[in-house]
């Protein structure tokens, strides 16, 4: 009986470590080692506006002020070999002083864009995923699921990155004495598939759903089979363009032209996309032939 008791607790165990893989986690509490983030961005200390206005610390990023996107990059995490991947954070919106009375929304549509790297390899987790309403009266947690299927093996070193910016589309949008305060961070891999939840994006490659198309990019002739042109309107101030195929793989980039030279890559759908200086990304479908 004892026997049995004891093969049966240790398959229950065992059973519920599979199921309930550790996470990576950051408060920025302590020492913090291998974070990466824009210009003006620092770890500092802020007055925790959910938490009775307690001491605290995370990054804080000078807003996206002027349309300039801000990034925060994780160190590098070491993968349990799940086939998606859980991110969770909190993002306070607070005036310049930081003031505890000063937590704000938006002050207009606020989005994000995930890419995730394995060694120089990057894959596109998430394009323009619209964060929450901030606040008082919503919340400060954002929570983002994305399908990596088997590219993170277990034992995998890989980082994440986010890219925070005006939603697409919605014009400029000035945020004036304004800041981010990005904290408890904490990213898991999973096993299962399906999650439901109303704050949760599952991007598996790049969906269509999040290919924005636009008329200020135009991709021709489309299919190709050698290059291609992009017909980008006048007075767009281009940053980067970038070929991903539909695992979301970044297979070319470049910085200067708009002829893509797209001989070297294999038959199949891939998405463009522009990157333009205020950081706003347009995408669209390329076929090659």
């Amino acid at each position: 009986m004892k026997l049995t008791f004891t093969l049966v607790f240790a398959l229950f165990f065992n059973n519920l470590m599979a199921q309930d893989p550790p996470c990576f986690s950051e408060t920025f509490s302590g020492s913090t080692n291998g974070w990466t983030y824009s210009q003006g961005a620092s770890i500092h200390s802020y007055n925790n506006p959910v938490n009775n206005c307690s001491n605290d610390r995370g990054i804080v990023t000078p807003g996206v002020g002027g349309n300039n996107p801000c990034q925060v990059k994780t160190p590098l995490i070491t993968s349990n070999g799940g086939v998606k991947v859980k991110m969770t954070f909190d993002m306070f919106v607070m005036d310049a002083n930081l003031k505890c009375n000063t937590w704000k929304d938006f002050a207009c549509t606020t989005s994000m864009d995930v890419v995730y790297y394995v060694g120089s390899t990057a894959y596109q987790a998430a394009v323009d995923y619209t964060l929450p309403p901030n606040g008082p009266s919503n919340t400060s947690k954002v929570v983002v699921t994305f399908y990596v299927g088997p590219n993170l093996p277990a034992g995998t070193l890989y980082q994440v990155e986010m890219f925070f910016k005006f939603k697409s589309g919605v014009g400029n949008c000035v945020q004036q004495n304004t800041k981010y305060i990005f904290d408890n961070f904490s990213v898991c891999d999973l096993q299962e598939v399906a999650e439901k939840g109303t704050n949760h994006t599952i991007t598996r490659s790049v969906p269509r759903s999040l290919v924005s198309t636009d008329a200020s990019l135009l991709v021709y002739p489309n299919p190709t089979m050698g290059a291609t042109q992009l017909n980008i309107q006048n007075g767009i101030s281009l940053k980067q363009i970038c070929i991903s195929d539909m695992y979301g793989r970044i297979v070319k980039r470049q910085t200067s032209g708009t002829v893509i030279d797209v001989s070297g890559l294999g038959k199949g759908s891939y998405i463009v996309q522009m990157i333009k200086s205020s950081g706003e990304r347009i995408s669209n479908k390329l076929v090659v032939n």
